[in-house]
């Protein structure tokens, strides 16, 4: 989790835990909770690559929100990339996602039609997917 992304669940889960209306013995968890997980939450920043069981991962700007990552695995000699939601472009407070060069790629997007999000947004990636699914590099 990149430390933005750590940051905002914190005061997220604080808040639910404050302002949910239920009984003690009802709530899903409190702010004592909240603590014990931020403590076990490790954080990895941009370009910064971190190795779990031989698997490697290394974090990339997704652009999408504050804190937004997508993963580099590395695994058995194959490089995946992992987003979810994502943008290329860059506006006043973010830079546009980087898309480094993928063997193969896994992507889970929301993608909700706005007068500001034209087509142009979401085919601005579609050079780089058709390289990368025929073998190609972007």
């Amino acid at each position: 989790m990149t430390r933005p992304t750590k940051a905002i669940a914190q005061q997220l889960l604080n808040d639910f835990a404050r302002v949910s209306n239920v009984s003690a013995k009802d709530m899903l968890f409190d702010e004592q909770d909240v603590i014990k997980t931020m403590e076990r939450i490790e954080v990895i920043n941009y370009h910064a690559w971190m190795e779990v069981s031989g698997i490697n991962f290394t974090c990339y700007n997704a652009g999408h929100v504050l804190g937004a990552a997508m993963f580099m695995i590395e695994i058995g000699g194959t490089r995946i990339l992992y987003t979810g939601d994502f943008t290329l472009e860059e506006d006043r407070h973010l830079c546009g996602a980087e898309i480094p060069p993928p063997e193969a790629l896994t992507i889970t997007l929301t993608i909700i039609p706005t007068p500001n999000l034209g087509p142009k947004h979401n085919l601005a990636l579609t050079p780089a997917l058709t390289l990368t699914l025929i073998g190609g590099s972007p």
